[in-house]
C-alpha cells in the first residue's frame, strides 16, 4: 500500500502563508474538501457566528429592558406603582402617563382612565407622547408602535427620556454623553483612572468604585480596589456601596456590565 502524504504544516515550506479560493488553510481541513464541500463547510460557520451575533444581540436586549424597567421603577415607587413587563405594562398609556409626570415635576391628564380598548389605549398614549413631545423630548415612536407592544420602539422611547430628563448638554453646545463623561474624568483623576466610554471602560469595576469614594470615602477601600483584579466583585461591591451610603438604587447586576 501506498504510504498516504504527510500533512502539510502550514507555517512551513510551500505551505507557508497558502490559502484556497475559500480562505482555507492547509493544516485545516477544507484544503483536502472538494469545492461543495468547503462551501458548505463555509456555510456552517457563517450560521454559527450568525447564531452567536444573534444571542449576544439578545443578551444585550435583556440587559436594556432589565435597566430601563428598573429607571422607571425608581420614580414610579414614589407613587406606589411598578413596571414588570415594560412592552406590556406601557402599551395603555396610564402607566407612561404617570412616568412621566414622575420625571418631569408636571401634570400630564388629571384623568387616567385604563384603557379597556384599543382606541382608548391609543388616546392614553397619544396625550402622553404630546406631552413629552412639548416638553422637547425627541421623539423616534408613535402611540401605535407602543401599544401594540414594539420592545424596539419602546426601549428607544425610553433611552430618550433618560436622555432628556437625566443627560442633558451644557450652554457650550456639548452633548450630554460629553458633559457626563467629562465629569466622570474630573471625579476619577485624583486615583489616575480615566473612562473613553460608557463601556468597557467600566468594565474592571474599578472607575465605578472611584466614583462611589468620591461621594463616600468610607464605603470603598480605593488602594485595595486598584490592586484587584476580579472585576466581578470589584462592580458588586460598588453597586452595594452606591445603595447602602450614597443612597443610589442598583439597577444593573456585575454580570450586565462585565
Amino acid at each position: 500500500l501506498a504510504t498516504p502524504p504527510p500533512t502539510p504544516d502550514c507555517r512551513l515550506g510551500p505551505w507557508a502563508g497558502s490559502t484556497t479560493r475559500d480562505g482555507a488553510h492547509p493544516c485545516s481541513a477544507a484544503w483536502h474538501a472538494s469545492p461543495p464541500q468547503r462551501r458548505a463547510m463555509a456555510s456552517q460557520a457563517h450560521l454559527r457566528r450568525s447564531r452567536a451575533a444573534t444571542a449576544s444581540g439578545e443578551d444585550w436586549i435583556g440587559v436594556q429592558r432589565k435597566v430601563f424597567t428598573a429607571w422607571a421603577n425608581v420614580y414610579l415607587t414614589t407613587r406606589f406603582l411598578a413596571i414588570e413587563n415594560l412592552e406590556e405594562d406601557l402599551r395603555d398609556g396610564v402607566m407612561l402617563q404617570h412616568l412621566l409626570e414622575a420625571v418631569s415635576g408636571k401634570t400630564v391628564s388629571k384623568t387616567k382612565r385604563p384603557g379597556k380598548t384599543r382606541i382608548q389605549r391609543l388616546q392614553n398614549v397619544t396625550v402622553a407622547l404630546d406631552f413629552a413631545a412639548d416638553e422637547g423630548v425627541p421623539l423616534h415612536t408613535n402611540a401605535f408602535e407602543i401599544v401594540a407592544g414594539n420592545l424596539k420602539f419602546v426601549l428607544g422611547l425610553m433611552w430618550t427620556l433618560i436622555r432628556h430628563y437625566q443627560i442633558q448638554g451644557d450652554s457650550t453646545g456639548r452633548s450630554g454623553r460629553a458633559v457626563l463623561l467629562a465629569w466622570v474624568n474630573e471625579e476619577l483623576a485624583p486615583y489616575g483612572l480615566r473612562a473613553t466610554d460608557f463601556g468597557h471602560s467600566f468594565a474592571d469595576g474599578k472607575l465605578l468604585c472611584g466614583l462611589v469614594h468620591r461621594a463616600a470615602p468610607h464605603a470603598v477601600d480605593m488602594d485595595e480596589a486598584k490592586a484587584s483584579s476580579n472585576a466581578e466583585a470589584l462592580l458588586e461591591r460598588a453597586f452595594d456601596a452606591a445603595e447602602e451610603h450614597v443612597d443610589i438604587p442598583s439597577i444593573m447586576s456585575a454580570q450586565d456590565v462585565c
